[in-house]
């Protein structure tokens, strides 16, 4: 079994130019004032229309109405806030953020039962919660499934590492050719391996599914390697509520994916879009912590 990510579209929002001021910021004010530059970020994209288009098209759909510039407003600033914050979570500065955990105890299912868990997440909300939790917390030893070998994502992981040496620590390359390996052993460790479900990891294993009206493909790899290994998933959103406040909800999505011989597309295409119909639910719940800035259903459609 091997994973190959599909080369995603160009993210206006998260380039170099943005992670620079970003840094600067973190390492040289305090959170408050931080939050103050942002108003300025944030109007530089809105006046420029970076990301303003991919905005409107999934605003559209989530809240089934046009969107208006109140909406781009706070669909860019929640976007800005969470990146700011995802470096202070990864500098250690955690200590003003206000963070709730709902049903913790799904989270801790895996341990319970000694087995380890595919923990699977989604650009809806911050990731880095997860990371954050866990670097916190004995009970939740974590590895994350990432992709390094884009250029723009090893300057990423590259600013991410400077700010936290350790952060390797947690990640395991979806490029490597022993990547499955690693993914075993870490389960064997009773490990999380987080995992992101809306974006096609194996361009020749996904399923078009309906997500807020439209057809958009998703990845069968993460719940195909729940089923192989035979360990429970949990979902994962890591919500934020504005301000200082997030809330981390952890939801049982299925103790074990089984697959029966005779039926194994059909039953994988089941779970596939059981996970879009959680995703979905929470994306209009939370429409404005969306933070996939391109056009999701053009990428993702076959």
């Amino acid at each position: 079994m091997s994973i190959a990510w599909k080369k995603p579209a160009t993210r206006p929002m998260g380039n170099q130019r943005l992670l620079s001021m970003m840094r600067w910021i973190i390492l040289h004010v305090k959170r408050s004032i931080a939050r103050f530059i942002l108003y300025f970020i944030v109007g530089y994209y809105l006046l420029t229309g970076k990301g303003k288009a991919a905005s409107n098209q999934f605003l559209a759909q989530a809240l089934a109405r046009p969107p208006t510039w109140r909406d781009n407003w706070k669909h860019f600033f929640s976007f800005a806030s969470t990146l700011l914050d995802r470096f202070y979570m990864v500098s250690g500065k955690t200590q003003g953020l206000s963070i709730r955990i709902q049903h913790f105890s799904q989270a801790t299912h895996a341990q319970i039962s000694q087995q380890g868990c595919i923990m699977l997440g989604s650009h809806l909300g911050s990731f880095e919660l997860l990371r954050t939790l866990a670097k916190q917390s004995s009970d939740l030893p974590l590895s994350i499934v990432i992709e390094t070998a884009e250029p723009a994502s090893q300057q990423f992981n590259q600013f991410l590492h400077a700010l936290d040496p350790e952060i390797k620590k947690y990640f395991i390359n979806a490029s490597d050719p022993d990547c499955v390996f690693k993914i075993d052993q870490a389960l064997k460790k009773h490990n999380m391996i987080g995992m992101l479900g809306d974006r096609v990891m194996n361009t020749q294993r996904k399923i078009s599914c309906d997500f807020l009206g439209k057809k958009a493909d998703f990845p069968t790899g993460p719940l195909l390697l729940a089923s192989f290994f035979e360990v429970p998933v949990i979902l994962f959103f890591g919500i934020y509520l504005g301000g200082n406040r997030y809330k981390i909800i952890f939801e049982l999505f299925a103790d074990k994916i089984i697959l029966n011989r005779a039926t194994r597309e059909q039953d994988l295409a089941m779970h596939v879009r059981r996970y879009v119909e959680r995703l979905e639910y929470y994306a209009k719940k939370y429409p404005y912590n969306w933070f996939n800035f391109y056009d999701f259903w053009q990428q993702n459609a076959g």
